[in-house]
């Protein structure tokens, strides 16, 4: 039987392929095939696994030193550079002071470069920490680095990002915050770059118009509100630093001059070596030292033409503010009764334009003050009082819709059951824009009471009072009308204690006080409102409401005793609270400074006070054993001042003489108070023959 075909293809396709020599397997000799272990190695050593810190150096939770955490701030990546923060965040944390003070260069250097980073998160962690860093030291350790600070500000303040813009305001609260002294003397800095923040020079570069951020994530109204906050810390910080004395040379440094002194080892040789006299120590001011300024150069507010040039170019800015969200001028005639009155973001609008227009007028009354002329506060009357009455005065006085009731302006202290808890989210929000808008001037004061009294107008009203009585040289009827009954209403309807916003209050009285001599309107009602407003006060067991009536008494007071304020005694509501103010020291303590102003008041023979003093000196001699010093006061001069208030008294009856030696004889008078009345009452008995045997009495006795 024959193979198949299929067989025989497969064998004619296997014998015509190529044929490759075969070749066999080679094997290597003996001997060779033996792995070499005859070779040399080196020891791998890995320098940071051995690298040991100083058991007394604070580390970070990943054990890393100060220079290793600040190196981590310069990498690449944002999430290192944060992780840096942190580890620096724990560094501080475990320093002390002199390890703080030996790195605080480095530290400030390096935060606040990271102020202009690109990431939010490191801007807002950096400028948290700077706070930090602030609070541990003083401000004269921070003094040599204002010019650092200053530029790091400026750039951020003018950065084209508006995110850094918006977080530079954190670093510039920082300051405000924790060194304002240090922010007046950058203030001529600042100012230019906040200004920069709103607005932008015209063409002719002499006048500025506002500028509007479309990319921004804030409202304008918003981010001006907050731009405005800051521009008003400045301005107040720059006043405190130019009211203080010397407010230049507060912060010295002795410098010490060497002399030449011989010393004698040969007699054909001398060496002459210097040695430091600190006897003859001249004081020289850190701030000359460390400021960077010309010669030629005046600061920006210091200076009258560089003054009036920052006025010029930022009263235009607050009126163009206030037009742009004034709905006055966009007003409809249909508009209901209850859609009267100004939405929250135009109230705060409103108060900070006004705050900064107050604070530039006081710059220039300083600036007069203390160059003994008027020129400029002249000027500035000239120029914009017809635009700060058309635009601003127009819709005085003020008022907000209903967003707070006038129970809401109770303070906390009249209890929990008087709270309101309507509209808890609608006041929240308000609180959080305020406090935006203004954090470093809250600081001090009752945040819930301002932001009331800004949400109701109140501040702005009384700014605006204050501020129309001084630029106008006599308001207008219309004003003075409006002024009155405004206070008056404040004064009498108000159940809290004022006293959060009682600067502004005090100071608004004041100026009607002091310009209502001329007055052809009636004057009773306010004054008796405000004479009304301090016995409600002062009635009252709440310490809020103690100290107001306590400062609203010491206003009262020093104004009677001039010259300008005598037409007060005229009014019937004064004389009688005159008399009734001796009674009143009794229910509390009394300052030095309060003594000096009524032993003035005595000697000028004020019928009402004397005769008050007279038949309640029993009561006031009781409590006087139990008065506190206050910080700096001395118990002699204080005893003194209450014991020359019996020189004044002209008539004694038998009756008060009986009165007088018992209490100054009993054990609730202290007996160098009680020998100062006596020898007080000795200078009195030879006008007085009745006093002058009750006297020696008292000397026998004592």
């Amino acid at each position: 039987m024959g193979r198949p075909k299929a067989a025989q293809k497969d064998k004619r396709a296997e014998k015509a392929k190529v044929k490759l020599k075969g070749h066999t397997t080679k094997f290597l000799p003996k001997g060779l095939n033996v792995t070499k272990t005859a070779f040399k190695v080196r020891k791998i050593v890995l320098q940071q696994q051995i690298k040991t810190h100083d058991g007394d150096q604070p580390l970070s939770k990943r054990k890393l030193n100060i220079k290793e955490v600040l190196s981590r701030l310069q990498h690449y990546s944002a999430s290192q550079r944060q992780e840096g923060l942190v580890g620096l965040t724990d560094v501080i944390s475990q320093m002390n002071m002199e390890q703080l003070l030996s790195h605080l260069s480095s530290i400030i250097d390096s935060l606040g470069r990271m102020c202009l980073d690109d990431d939010s998160k490191v801007r807002k962690q950096s400028a948290h920490i700077l706070t930090s860093v602030f609070s541990l030291v003083n401000e004269t350790q921070l003094l040599p680095f204002c010019a650092t600070l200053g530029s790091y500000l400026s750039c951020a303040m003018t950065h084209i990002k508006l995110g850094v813009q918006e977080d530079s305001l954190l670093l510039l609260d920082a300051l405000l915050e924790k060194a304002p002294a240090l922010a007046a003397t950058s203030v001529h800095q600042l100012l230019p770059c906040v200004l920069d923040m709103i607005s932008r020079s015209r063409s002719d570069h002499a006048t500025r118009q506002l500028s509007i951020q479309l990319s921004s994530n804030l409202v304008s109204s918003i981010w001006r509100a907050k731009v405005f906050g800051r521009l008003q810390a400045l301005l107040v910080v720059s006043i405190s630093h130019r009211k203080e004395t010397g407010s230049q040379d507060t912060i010295i440094l002795n410098r010490a001059y060497h002399t030449a002194s011989t010393l004698t080892v040969d007699s054909k040789k001398q060496f002459n070596f210097p040695i430091y006299n600190n006897i003859n120590s001249v004081p020289v001011s850190l701030n000359k030292i460390f400021r960077k300024s010309s010669v030629t150069t005046k600061q920006l507010l210091d200076d009258v033409t560089q003054l009036r040039g920052f006025v010029e170019s930022i009263m235009p800015l607050m009126l163009d503010s206030w037009m742009e969200v004034n709905p006055i001028s966009s007003k409809k005639s249909n508009l209901k009764t209850e859609d009267q009155g100004l939405q929250v973001e135009t109230a705060l609008i409103l108060h900070c334009v006004l705050e900064i227009i107050e604070l530039l007028w006081q710059h220039i009354i300083l600036w007069d003050k203390n160059n003994a002329q008027h020129e400029l506060s002249d000027w500035f009357k000239a120029t914009f009082v017809h635009d700060i009455n058309r635009f601003l005065g127009k819709g005085f006085p003020y008022s907000a819709r209903a967003t707070f009731s006038i129970d809401d302006l109770e303070d906390e202290s009249q209890g929990e059951g008087r709270k309101k808890n309507k509209k808890n989210d609608e006041s929240s929000a308000e609180i959080s824009l305020f406090h935006l808008a203004s954090p470093s001037l809250l600081k001090d004061k009752d945040e819930l009471s301002c932001t009331q009294g800004i949400a109701k107008c109140v501040l702005q009203n009384l700014t605006l009072s204050h501020l129309l009585l001084n630029i106008n040289n006599t308001p207008s009827k219309e004003v003075q009308e409006k002024i009155l009954n405004m206070l008056t209403e404040y004064l009498n309807q108000w159940g809290g204690s004022l006293l959060a916003w009682s600067d502004h209050l005090f100071r608004t009285i004041r100026s009607v006080f002091d310009r209502s001599s001329t007055w052809k309107v009636d004057l009773n009602p306010f004054i008796s409102a405000v004479v009304s407003r301090h016995n409600r006060s002062a009635s009252k067991k709440q310490a809020s409401h103690q100290k107001f009536a306590s400062k609203l008494c010491d206003l009262l007071v020093e104004l009677s005793v001039h010259e300008n304020f005598q037409q007060l005694l005229g009014f019937e509501s004064f004389r009688l609270w005159f008399s009734q103010l001796a009674p009143s020291l009794s229910n509390g303590n009394v300052t030095i400074d309060k003594l000096c102003v009524l032993n003035q008041l005595a000697s000028q023979n004020n019928a009402a006070f004397l005769q008050g003093f007279q038949t309640a000196f029993t009561s006031l001699l009781d409590a006087a054993k139990n008065f506190q010093l206050a910080e700096g006061e001395n118990k002699s001069v204080k005893e003194a001042g209450i014991a020359s208030l019996f020189f004044w008294v002209s008539d004694w009856n038998g009756e008060q003489i009986e009165a007088l030696k018992t209490i100054l004889v009993s054990d609730n008078c202290s007996p160098s108070l009680a020998l100062k009345i006596i020898n007080i009452l000795l200078l009195r008995s030879e006008k007085f023959p009745a006093l002058a045997a009750a006297s020696s009495w008292l000397v026998g006795r004592k």
